[in-house]
C-alpha cells in the first residue's frame, strides 16, 4: 500500500473513532469510552426535588417541581408516547459535561431531556433536567437513519444514565431514580408500560449497555408505582 493510501485510512479511521466517542450512546461494537469533563452543577441544570407523587391529580404546582412540570403554555401532554432509556458510554459525567461535549459534536446542546447522575460528576441518583424538558423541545438522542421521520426524537423522552454499562452496571441509587422519575412521566403524559424501551430496541445500538437489567428496573417502577398507590 502505498504511504499516502495509507495516511488517508489512519485518517478516516481516526474520525470514526472520534465519532463514536463523542456520539456517546451510538452505536458501539467496543467496550470503548470518553471521560466527559466535569462542570459543577449549576445554572440551567440545578438538580431539583424529585417529582411529587400524583401531580396530574393536583390542581397546583407543588413547591419546588417547576423543573418537572413544564410552562402551561409549552406543555403539550398529547406530544409524548414513550421513553426511551440511555447510559452516556462514559464513567464519569453530568448535564453540563454532556451538553458542552453534544455542542462540540456540532449539536445544539445537550440531546437529553433527563441526566441521571452516578456519583462521579453529579451526586449518585441525582436527576439534572436539561434544557428541552424545561422548553419541552424535541430530543437530539436517537434518530433511526432507516426510518428518517424523526420519531423517536420528536415523541419520546430522551433519560440517560451516566455510566458504561457494557463495563459496570447502574447504581441502586439510579435505578430508583429512574423509576420515579418514570412513574411520574407515565402518569402525567398516560404512557404505557410497554413504551418504555431502551434506546438499542429502536437502532442499531447496544446502548443502554448489556449490565442494564431491564427486569431490575421495573421491579423498581412496580414498588415506586405501589407506593404512590398506597399514598
Amino acid at each position: 500500500m502505498c504511504k499516502k493510501c495509507f495516511r488517508v485510512l489512519t485518517a478516516l479511521n481516526w474520525l470514526l473513532i472520534t465519532f463514536l466517542l463523542v456520539s456517546g450512546c451510538g452505536p458501539q461494537t467496543t467496550g470503548s469510552e470518553t471521560i466527559v469533563h466535569i462542570e459543577p452543577v449549576g445554572g440551567i441544570y440545578r438538580p431539583l426535588p424529585l417529582p411529587p407523587v400524583n401531580p396530574s391529580k393536583s390542581n397546583h404546582s407543588p413547591t419546588g417541581s417547576k423543573g418537572w412540570i413544564p410552562p402551561r403554555n409549552l406543555e403539550n401532554p398529547g406530544r409524548w408516547k414513550g421513553i426511551l432509556i440511555h447510559h452516556t458510554a462514559t464513567s464519569n459525567g453530568n448535564a453540563a459535561g454532556l451538553d458542552r461535549m453534544h455542542k462540540d459534536n456540532g449539536w445544539d446542546g445537550l440531546g437529553y431531556h433527563f441526566v441521571i447522575d452516578n456519583g462521579h460528576g453529579g451526586k449518585d441518583g441525582q436527576i439534572e433536567v436539561g434544557w428541552r424538558w424545561q422548553e419541552q423541545r424535541e430530543g437530539a438522542h436517537c434518530r433511526v437513519r432507516a426510518n428518517d421521520n424523526n420519531y423517536w426524537n420528536e415523541h419520546t423522552i430522551g433519560i440517560a444514565l451516566v455510566g458504561n454499562f457494557e463495563k459496570t452496571p447502574p447504581t441502586n441509587a439510579q435505578y430508583e431514580s429512574l423509576a420515579k422519575l418514570v412513574s411520574f412521566l407515565q402518569d402525567r403524559y398516560d404512557i404505557p408500560r410497554s413504551q418504555i424501551k431502551g434506546h438499542g430496541d429502536v437502532d442499531n445500538t447496544k446502548c443502554p449497555g448489556r449490565l442494564f437489567s431491564f427486569p431490575q428496573f421495573f421491579a423498581h417502577l412496580q414498588r415506586q408505582q405501589n407506593w404512590q398507590t398506597a399514598k
